[in-house]
Protein backbone atom coordinates (compact mmCIF):
# COMPACT_ATOMS: atom_id res chain seq x y z
CA UNK A 1 0.00 0.00 0.00
CA UNK A 2 1.28 3.44 -0.87
CA UNK A 3 -0.14 6.78 0.20
CA UNK A 4 0.97 9.96 -1.55
CA UNK A 5 1.25 13.20 0.35
CA UNK A 6 1.75 16.40 -1.62
CA UNK A 7 3.72 19.15 0.01
CA UNK A 8 5.40 22.40 -0.98
CA UNK A 9 8.76 20.79 -1.63
CA UNK A 10 7.52 17.76 -3.57
CA UNK A 11 5.61 14.56 -3.04
CA UNK A 12 6.15 11.92 -0.41
CA UNK A 13 4.97 8.35 -0.76
CA UNK A 14 4.59 6.19 2.35
CA UNK A 15 4.92 2.46 1.85
CA UNK A 16 4.04 -0.45 4.08
CA UNK A 17 7.32 -2.34 4.17
CA UNK A 18 7.24 -5.77 2.57
CA UNK A 19 10.86 -6.38 1.54
CA UNK A 20 14.14 -6.86 3.37
CA UNK A 21 15.62 -3.92 1.43
CA UNK A 22 12.84 -1.56 2.53
CA UNK A 23 13.20 -2.70 6.15
CA UNK A 24 16.96 -2.09 5.93
CA UNK A 25 16.17 1.46 4.74
CA UNK A 26 13.92 1.95 7.78
CA UNK A 27 16.68 0.79 10.11
CA UNK A 28 19.25 3.02 8.38
CA UNK A 29 17.03 6.07 8.95
CA UNK A 30 16.48 5.11 12.59
CA UNK A 31 20.23 4.67 13.12
CA UNK A 32 20.97 8.08 11.61
CA UNK A 33 18.29 9.86 13.66
CA UNK A 34 18.32 7.99 16.96
CA UNK A 35 21.82 6.50 17.26
CA UNK A 36 23.93 9.10 15.43
CA UNK A 37 21.99 12.33 16.21
CA UNK A 38 20.41 11.53 19.57
CA UNK A 39 23.03 9.08 20.88
CA UNK A 40 20.57 6.29 21.69
CA UNK A 41 22.55 3.09 22.31
CA UNK A 42 22.28 0.64 19.40
CA UNK A 43 21.15 -2.13 21.74
CA UNK A 44 18.17 0.01 22.79
CA UNK A 45 17.27 1.15 19.28
CA UNK A 46 16.88 -2.30 17.73
CA UNK A 47 14.68 -4.66 19.70
CA UNK A 48 12.72 -7.89 19.44
CA UNK A 49 9.59 -5.97 18.35
CA UNK A 50 11.18 -5.12 15.00
CA UNK A 51 10.46 -8.64 13.77
CA UNK A 52 6.71 -8.50 14.48
CA UNK A 53 6.06 -4.79 13.85
CA UNK A 54 4.55 -3.32 10.71
CA UNK A 55 7.08 -0.88 9.29
CA UNK A 56 6.36 2.20 7.18
CA UNK A 57 8.87 3.88 4.86
CA UNK A 58 8.50 7.39 3.46
CA UNK A 59 10.24 7.99 0.14
CA UNK A 60 10.42 10.91 -2.23
CA UNK A 61 7.98 10.22 -5.04
CA UNK A 62 10.42 11.53 -7.67
CA UNK A 63 13.62 9.69 -6.73
CA UNK A 64 12.27 7.09 -4.29
CA UNK A 65 14.89 8.20 -1.76
CA UNK A 66 14.12 6.95 1.79
CA UNK A 67 13.45 9.96 4.03
CA UNK A 68 11.42 8.75 7.03
CA UNK A 69 10.02 5.76 8.87
CA UNK A 70 7.76 4.50 11.66
CA UNK A 71 6.61 1.20 13.03
CA UNK A 72 3.36 -0.04 14.53
CA UNK A 73 2.84 -3.02 16.78
CA UNK A 74 0.21 -4.59 18.98
CA UNK A 75 1.37 -4.73 22.58
CA UNK A 76 0.68 -7.60 24.98
CA UNK A 77 -2.14 -5.54 26.53
CA UNK A 78 -3.84 -5.29 23.12
CA UNK A 79 -3.07 -1.60 22.57
CA UNK A 80 -1.66 -0.63 19.18
CA UNK A 81 1.50 1.43 19.56
CA UNK A 82 3.28 3.63 17.04
CA UNK A 83 6.99 4.04 17.54
CA UNK A 84 10.37 4.74 16.04
CA UNK A 85 8.98 7.67 14.05
CA UNK A 86 12.01 9.27 12.40
CA UNK A 87 12.62 11.72 9.56
CA UNK A 88 16.04 12.51 8.13
CA UNK A 89 17.19 15.96 9.22
CA UNK A 90 17.19 17.62 5.79
CA UNK A 91 13.56 16.53 5.22
CA UNK A 92 12.13 17.77 8.53
CA UNK A 93 9.43 20.45 8.55
CA UNK A 94 8.38 19.49 5.03
CA UNK A 95 5.33 17.37 5.85
CA UNK A 96 7.10 14.01 5.96
CA UNK A 97 6.16 13.27 9.58
CA UNK A 98 2.55 14.17 8.88
CA UNK A 99 2.54 11.92 5.80
CA UNK A 100 3.96 9.03 7.82
CA UNK A 101 1.46 9.42 10.64
CA UNK A 102 -1.43 9.75 8.15
CA UNK A 103 -0.37 6.50 6.51
CA UNK A 104 -0.02 4.74 9.88
CA UNK A 105 -3.47 5.95 10.96
CA UNK A 106 -5.08 4.91 7.68
CA UNK A 107 -3.52 1.46 7.88
CA UNK A 108 -4.58 1.08 11.52
CA UNK A 109 -8.14 2.19 10.83
CA UNK A 110 -8.55 -0.08 7.81
CA UNK A 111 -7.34 -2.99 9.95
CA UNK A 112 -9.86 -2.41 12.74
CA UNK A 113 -7.85 -0.27 15.15
CA UNK A 114 -9.78 2.53 16.84
CA UNK A 115 -7.03 4.03 19.02
CA UNK A 116 -3.27 4.48 18.74
CA UNK A 117 -0.79 5.14 21.52
CA UNK A 118 2.79 6.37 21.34
CA UNK A 119 5.59 7.65 23.52
CA UNK A 120 6.67 11.09 22.29
CA UNK A 121 9.89 12.89 23.01
CA UNK A 122 8.96 16.13 24.77
CA UNK A 123 10.20 18.23 21.86
CA UNK A 124 7.86 16.33 19.50
CA UNK A 125 4.67 16.74 21.56
CA UNK A 126 3.52 19.89 19.70
CA UNK A 127 3.76 17.99 16.39
CA UNK A 128 1.63 15.13 17.70
CA UNK A 129 -0.86 17.50 19.36
CA UNK A 130 -1.29 19.31 16.02
CA UNK A 131 -2.41 16.03 14.42
CA UNK A 132 -4.83 15.11 17.19
CA UNK A 133 -2.86 13.22 19.84
CA UNK A 134 -3.36 13.93 23.55
CA UNK A 135 -0.62 13.58 26.16
CA UNK A 136 -1.27 11.71 29.39
CA UNK A 137 0.72 10.53 32.37
CA UNK A 138 4.01 11.78 33.77
CA UNK A 139 7.25 12.53 31.97
CA UNK A 140 9.56 9.49 31.85
CA UNK A 141 12.99 8.64 30.47
CA UNK A 142 13.43 6.32 27.51
CA UNK A 143 17.02 5.89 26.30
CA UNK A 144 17.93 8.91 28.42
CA UNK A 145 15.42 11.16 26.58
CA UNK A 146 12.33 12.65 28.26
CA UNK A 147 9.03 11.34 26.88
CA UNK A 148 5.30 11.42 27.57
CA UNK A 149 2.69 8.93 26.51
CA UNK A 150 0.10 10.10 23.98
CA UNK A 151 -3.01 8.65 22.40
CA UNK A 152 -5.46 9.34 19.59
CA UNK A 153 -8.89 7.89 19.02
CA UNK A 154 -9.28 7.26 15.30
CA UNK A 155 -12.66 8.53 14.16
CA UNK A 156 -14.38 8.05 10.83
CA UNK A 157 -13.64 11.71 10.07
CA UNK A 158 -9.91 11.08 10.64
CA UNK A 159 -10.03 8.06 8.39
CA UNK A 160 -11.86 9.92 5.63
CA UNK A 161 -9.52 12.90 5.71
CA UNK A 162 -6.48 10.63 5.64
CA UNK A 163 -7.82 8.45 2.82
CA UNK A 164 -8.53 11.49 0.66
CA UNK A 165 -4.86 12.50 0.57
Amino acid sequence: MAIEHNQNSGSIEVLVVDTAEAKANCLAIRFEVFVDEQHVPVEEEVDAFDDSAIHFLAVTAEQEDPVGTARMLTRADGKVKVGRVAVLQKFRRRGVGTAIMSAVERYARTHGTSKLVLDAQLQAIPFYEAIGYNAFGPVFLDAGIEHRSMEKVLTNADYQSVSEQ
